[in-house]
Formats: C-alpha cells, structure tokens, sequence
C-alpha cells in the first residue's frame, strides 16, 4: 500500500514549485541552475519521498512549458497559422520577414540579441514546426510557388521588366501584367516617405517581381499573383 506523502513535504513541494515559476518569470537562465540545486537537494534528502520529486518536475515550468509549446505549435499548425522561430539572434532586418524558402513558412518576430530569456522555448516551438513539417507536408494555404532568389529576380527584372509610372506608387496600386497589385503598407514602411524614383515590375509564371528605386537603396517585392501575396523583399544599397 502506498503512504501518502506526509504534509510537511507537500509545502515543501508546492513552495519549491511556487518558487520556481517565479523564478523562471524574472530570471529565465538562472531558474535552470535553481532548479538543478532544487532537485539535488530533494534526492539527497534520506527522508524524501521519490514520488515527491516527480510531482515538483512534472508541476514546473521546465516540463509544463515544453508542453504547452508542443501543444500550441500543433494547434497552430492544424490552422494554418503557425510562424517559425528564427534560429539566430539578431535585430530584424528588411529580409527578416521573408517567407523560409525551405519550409514555406513566415518567421515569427525572433528575439533581440540581448533577449536571452526564450532561447529554449524558441528552440522547441522551431523544432515541433519543422518535424510537422517533414513528417505531414507543407501547412494548409502555404505558398508553394516559384521562389527567386535576390539575383534571380534581378534577372527577371532585367529581360522581362517594364517601367512603370511612379505615380502609381502614390495612387496606390500597380498594374502589373495586366494584373493590379495593391501597394502594400509593409512597402511603404520599407522604403519610406519619398517617392520612388524608379519603378520596374516583371513578372515569371504567377510571381510580380517588382524593383523600387530610391536615392539610397534599390528594393525588390515579390508577390504571388494568386492568393498568397506578399512573400519575399530584397534590399541592395545604391
């Protein structure tokens, strides 16, 4: 028959657990070393129970969490709308947001390169997606279209290219190939608040490549001309 934990040790227990949500709220790296010193005190001790060590791990952050991500990553997945953690610190750039050309999925915002706290979850958020990915196939409504690289559009631009008014830019809206494409804010926020100088658009099976040049940078959008939209920007400097 199995004793039942005596009292003392559950406050134990649920204080040890208390204190280490806590401490992974304000302290992320260092609730890793709490947690090692945590759990070696409590196996050290003669009188305590091994069930009681179980339950402190299983209650903590550093199994609730994993599987919490799990479990959201799967959700997200099943509705199509799931983003994949960037495997490298850093502060965003104008490519940051690109659609991964391998796994046909957006990035999510990814975490500064002082932002230290979330490097694991991230990690197993990022490594749930990918085995999804490659166990099921791509998520429902991906992209799956052509994907040029930065050179390969140039080279689109350059043989198939056709200028197009600037004015267009102010108006609104491109037609491009006969198709009119919205200027997309994200473009606007990219490339600032002065006019273009210069505007080329070419298009290769169902993808709009088109060229943005300023006074200090060239930009170059690429959006499906089907459903997906938007999906890749490439700067260069003038």
């Amino acid at each position: 028959m199995t004793r039942p934990i005596p009292r003392g040790w559950l406050t134990t227990a649920l204080l040890a657990t208390g204190g280490l949500w806590a401490w992974d709220c304000w302290h992320h790296q260092a609730s890793w070393a709490s947690a090692a010193v945590l759990f070696a005190w409590l196996a050290a001790r003669k009188h305590c129970p091994r069930r009681l060590v179980a339950v402190v791990a299983c209650l903590s952050p550093f199994v609730v969490v994993p599987v919490h991500v799990v479990v959201a990553t799967a959700a997200s997945y099943a509705r199509g709308d799931a983003t994949l953690a960037r495997a490298a610190a850093g502060l965003p750039g104008p490519e940051s947001r690109n659609l991964d050309p391998t796994y046909r999925v957006f990035p999510n915002g990814g975490r500064c390169a002082l932002d230290t706290g979330t490097w694991a979850t991230e990690l197993i958020e990022r490594g749930t997606l990918i085995a999804l990915l490659r166990a099921l196939g791509p998520m429902k409504g991906s992209y799956l279209g052509p994907y040029p690289t930065a050179s390969e559009a140039d080279t689109i631009v350059n043989s198939s290219g056709r200028e197009i008014d600037v004015d267009s830019w102010d108006d609104g809206e491109l037609v491009i190939a006969g198709h009119p494409l919205r200027v997309e804010r994200r473009w606007r926020d990219q490339v600032g608040r002065l006019a273009p100088r210069r505007i080329v658009a070419g298009t290769q099976a169902n993808v709009a490549v088109v060229q943005v040049e300023t006074d200090s940078a060239r930009w170059v959008f690429l959006t499906d001309l089907g459903n997906a939209g938007w999906f890749a920007t490439y700067r260069s400097e003038r």
